[in-house]
This record gives structure tokens, C-alpha cells and sequence, in this order.
């Protein structure tokens, strides 16, 4: 990724699996549970249409496949350089006995360039539990800054 980010205190973090890439951040409360939840931080994406647009256009994607039971409407979200906005949404995923209330948050983050799909996925109490977390994350992502003289002692 070339962005920076802050993860929460005690929070576990790994990449995707290749061939995709991005960052999983799980909350540290034993799964499944409506407390538990995940921040995925994905790879940028190329500007398609409004901010908004492209928001929504990547919240219904994330959310193929299962039953939308609610859905908010874009609202602007700030981070430590760059705006954003987000939106939530509650669906219903199947399982084997009855369907699973989940809460989804998708966030796109404008940067100078390119823009940064997050997403959080959590059980219908979680966001309350987890909100200063998800919001401090929000806030820390930032340009990935690297010492100048990084690459060059790696060809020295």
C-alpha cells in the first residue's frame, strides 16, 4: 500500500491473500459474536465518476450475495490528509439455519491521485463497541512518507 495508516491497539493485521492486496485488521473479541468485527483497507482504485458514485457503486459490490436489509446515504468522513466519504449498511447473510444481521461500512478515501476503498464488516452490535477505533483509523490515513535515503542504501 502507499498509504499510512494508524491499525487499532490490539487488533490483529495481515495481508490479502495474493493475488489481491490490502490490509485485514480483526478486532480482538472471539468470533462469531455480534461484537466482533474487521477493517480492510483495499488497494487503490482509479477515479470513476463522483466520489459518491464510485461509493456506492463499491458498497453494492461489497454486498453481492446477501439480502440488503437498510441503506444509508453517502456522508462526508474525514482523514488526517485527504476527504472521504462513507456510508452503512445492514444486511442479512445466510447461514445454515437462520440469516445473520451484519452491519457494513464502506468508506472511499480522495487522495491526490487515486482512491482508497476501507470497509468495515461486523456483527449488529459492533460499530458501538468498535467506533473510536474505526474512526481513529479514519483519521490516521495519511501519504505514505518513506526516509529518502530508503532505496538508495538497498543499491549501494
Amino acid at each position: 500500500m502507499k498509504y499510512a495508516f494508524t491499525p487499532p491497539s490490539g487488533w490483529s493485521r495481515s495481508p490479502f491473500p495474493p493475488p489481491q492486496r490490502g490490509v485485514y485488521l480483526r478486532a480482538p473479541i472471539p468470533a462469531p459474536s455480534p461484537e466482533s468485527a474487521s477493517i480492510l483497507l483495499f488497494e487503490a482504485v482509479a477515479p470513476a465518476g463522483t466520489l459518491e458514485e464510485q461509493l456506492v457503486t463499491l458498497a453494492k459490490q461489497g454486498c453481492d450475495g446477501v439480502k440488503i436489509a437498510k441503506s444509508g446515504k453517502p456522508a462526508a468522513v474525514k482523514t488526517r490528509s485527504f476527504a472521504a466519504s462513507a456510508m452503512s449498511m445492514v444486511v442479512e447473510v445466510p447461514t445454515e439455519k437462520k440469516p445473520r444481521e451484519e452491519l457494513r461500512v464502506f468508506v472511499l478515501v480522495q487522495t491526490d491521485g487515486d482512491r482508497l476503498p476501507v470497509a468495515f464488516i461486523g456483527g449488529a452490535r459492533s460499530l458501538p463497541v468498535h467506533q473510536k477505533a474505526f474512526d481513529d483509523l479514519l483519521g490516521s490515513i495519511g501519504d505514505l512518507v518513506l526516509e529518502p535515503t530508503f532505496y538508495t542504501r538497498w543499491v549501494e
